[in-house]
């Protein structure tokens, strides 16, 4: 009968051929097996920051503002959105940007499909362009030197557009902003309102110059 320890020292010369041999040893009795390593998760790609100032008109950051329209690729300006179906030019033209980062839009003209009264254009399609907090500080209607030169010049102020136009490429930390609105008529009619353009503002400055 073979004693203990040469029982013992068996069962060590196979974990030692085992372990030599690329095996693994089982743990012997008592003894706890170690948990296996977890793999690191695969790092997620970090999404785009959001505009902390929330904007998706005016002001917008170029990255939402691409999200949110079309662009016509047909013009080499890059400058135009959302084509007409028809091909009868763009609901959005001559849009700007800013020259530094965060680039921001700075101004458009907007050619709804349809002519929009005065009422709906500032109370509705300006009351979504703008941030909350743009209030109107003046409204005139311009007669121009000639009549075909009418138009409506409406200035607003926002502490928002502010922060968002201070960048000294941009320079309007005051917030102005200013809506030309034309028709197609000899003469302005705000019935039939047909161009809106957008651009940054002077404050009451505006309202004294010309369409």
């Amino acid at each position: 009968m073979l004693n203990r320890r040469h029982l013992v020292s068996s069962s060590a010369v196979l974990v030692m051929l085992l372990v030599a041999c690329g095996g693994e040893a089982s743990p012997q009795a008592g003894q706890t097996a170690a948990p296996a390593a977890l793999q690191s998760p695969t790092p997620r790609a970090t999404p785009a920051a959001p505009d902390p100032l929330g904007l998706t008109g005016i002001g917008a950051l170029q990255s939402t503002w691409n999200k949110e329209h079309t662009l016509d690729k047909s013009k080499s300006c890059s400058c135009a959105y959302d084509p007409r179906p028809n091909g009868d030019g763009d609901q959005f033209a001559s849009v700007s940007f800013s020259s530094s980062s965060p680039i921001r839009i700075t101004g458009y003209t907007y050619q709804p499909p349809q002519p929009l009264t005065a009422k709906v254009a500032k109370e509705q399609f300006l009351h979504q362009q703008l941030p909350h907090d743009a209030n109107i500080i003046g409204d005139k209607i311009n007669p121009g030197a000639l009549s075909s030169q009418q138009c409506e010049i409406v200035e607003y102020q926002s502490a928002t557009l502010g922060t968002a136009f201070s960048p000294s490429d941009i320079g309007d930390p005051q917030g102005y902003m200013e809506a030309v609105l034309s028709s197609p008529t000899d003469t302005y009619n705000s019935d039939l309102v047909d161009v809106v353009s957008v651009s940054l503002g002077a404050g009451q400055a505006d309202l004294s110059g010309s369409c």
